[in-house]
């Protein structure tokens, strides 16, 4: 092989190893049947992306509607009561809205979490969420593993669906 050859080699070898994504993080999903709840909150589906620097979700639903609160809530397996939620509302005309807040046994409180991001996207039945993992007060350091659930409440009293728990690791 010639100096030439050998040299191209080698950049292409080092390009191809920045392009590759690293394993920084882990996804969990989980379904949910169909028209167990009213439409416009139904939960069919969530996706979390667990990575180093945020949590992510995904939450299909069926006929998303334009009004309504779903809470996003990741807690430590390890306690079962330490944990975050992420409590996202949206009304007709005006962009959602999240709130974020730590749990510790019996005390709740809210936290200021700058880069948080929530997309309601009723057009297309999703409801994306982002929260840096910086969001989270740990008393032990993050926990290698998330419990993950979702709740979801419609504009009239009673209506409501849930994701039950399912664990995802962390990136």
């Amino acid at each position: 092989m010639t100096h030439r050859a050998l040299a191209v080699l080698g950049l292409v070898l080092a390009l191809l190893s920045t392009a590759v994504p690293s394993a920084e993080a882990a996804t969990g999903t989980a379904a949910d049947a169909r028209k167990d709840a009213p439409a416009g909150i139904d939960i069919t589906r969530v996706k979390v992306v667990n990575a180093l620097d945020r949590v992510s979700f995904k939450v299909k639903v069926r006929n998303l509607t334009t009004k309504g609160t779903f809470t996003l809530s990741v807690y430590d397996p390890a306690s079962g009561t330490a944990g975050m939620d992420a409590k996202v509302t949206h009304k007709k005309g005006i962009a959602a809205r999240v709130r974020v807040s730590n749990t510790d046994l019996d005390d709740t409180f809210g936290v200021d979490c700058p880069g948080v991001r929530a997309a309601w996207k009723a057009a297309k039945d999703v409801l994306k969420v982002s929260v840096p993992q910086s969001c989270y007060h740990f008393y032990s350091g993050p926990p290698s593993a998330w419990d993950v659930f979702v709740v979801a409440k419609g504009p009239k009293p009673g209506q409501k669906d849930r994701v039950d728990t399912f664990q995802v690791a962390r990136g």
